[in-house]
């Protein structure tokens, strides 16, 4: 029934709001186009991209420097307090990694 799949996408959204909010909180880099930077400042909001080394996600780096190697969309490079819950801890490549496979093993972030 509807009801009973929207209560589990609630409880499962209220989990990682909770993971969220329990994991450490960094202050991290990201590079992107003038036009995209002017949307998330505008709309607060970040969109997953389609690809990178760990699946589609949304790519920070601990310096500004380190932006230019990661970078798909070069020009602006935002500061932002980052919420990494629970963080999948990686040496190389993640390959056939998706955002919904790492959500559903209840990671968050990759570092």
């Amino acid at each position: 029934d509807t009801g009973s799949g929207q209560r589990r996408r609630s409880t499962r959204m209220d989990a990682r709001q909770q993971r969220l909010e329990d994991g450490p909180t960094l202050l991290l880099y990201h590079q992107t186009s003038e036009e995209n930077a002017s949307k998330i400042l505008r709309t607060g909001r970040m969109l997953r991209g389609e690809n990178g080394l760990a699946g589609g996600g949304i790519y920070f780096a601990e310096t500004a420097r380190e932006t230019h190697g990661k970078a798909q969309h070069k020009g602006v490079i935002l500061q932002a307090q980052v919420q990494l819950g629970n963080v999948r801890q990686v040496q190389d490549q993640l390959p056939g990694a998706t955002y919904q496979g790492l959500r559903d093993k209840g990671f968050d972030s990759v570092r």
